[in-house]
């Protein structure tokens, strides 16, 4: 085996080994970035449904929502960064 193949091989291992040690890191660092995201989306779901009132009927005592005025909240909101509101009842 010459001295030049050598080098060549040398070479080309070491662009493989930093290669695949680049993509390894960059699929690591997706990889937090989505959960920092659900955990952001998840967060600001939490905050917009814990300032709601959910308390009994439509006229229930001490301001509380309606059903009604629930579902209207939740459809005019939508959906929240990577979450959607679904209410049951």
């Amino acid at each position: 085996m010459s001295l030049r193949l050598q080098v060549n091989l040398i070479i080309t291992a070491l662009m493989v080994f930093f290669s695949a040690s680049l993509i390894g890191l960059q699929i690591d660092n997706t990889r937090h970035a989505v959960h920092d995201e659900v955990l952001g989306a998840n967060l600001v779901a939490v905050q917009l449904l814990s300032r709601m009132d959910w308390g009994g009927g439509a006229g229930g005592a001490g301001g509380s929502v309606g059903i009604e005025g629930v579902t209207t909240y939740l459809r005019r909101l939508g959906r929240i960064r990577a979450n959607e509101l679904v209410l049951y009842g």
